[in-house]
């Protein structure tokens, strides 16, 4: 649990990761709704930003910290609203869609654990 909490700030930022797929399903369903130019400007300013931030998570920066806990808690109930209508009111499904909701499952698993660290006090002074 010690080794854990100890280097928390290294697995947040790999687990960050997986966000990439998320911005790539809003760049899909963008593309469908807005058009390609929409979808590529999207995609060109979130991509950066999410880059610096996993950074920053790396290095154990405090403010990325707090973006990282809003961004899962916004996350984790936006994924738990759209995998229910997935289950329940989708009739057919591609295989696209069914990877990213397989993502979404993954990221909704790990959200709440690294919820639970990131706000353990020793892991709070840790941070920078």
């Amino acid at each position: 649990m010690v080794r854990v909490t100890a280097r928390i700030h290294i697995y947040t930022a790999y687990f960050s990761i997986l966000y990439f797929f998320e911005i790539m399903y809003l760049m899909v369903l963008l593309f469908f709704v807005a058009g390609s130019g929409s979808a590529l400007v999207a995609g060109a300013v979130l991509a950066p930003l999410l880059s610096y931030h996993i950074i920053m998570l790396y290095y154990g920066n405090a403010r990325h910290r707090k973006v990282q806990l809003y961004l899962m808690d916004l996350h984790l109930a936006l994924s738990v609203a759209s995998i229910a209508r997935a289950l329940f009111w989708n009739s057919g499904t591609t295989a696209v869609f069914m990877s990213f909701l397989f993502i979404r499952m993954l990221l909704m698993l790990g959200e709440p654990i690294l919820i639970y660290f990131l706000t353990d006090r020793t892991v709070i002074d840790q941070f920078q």
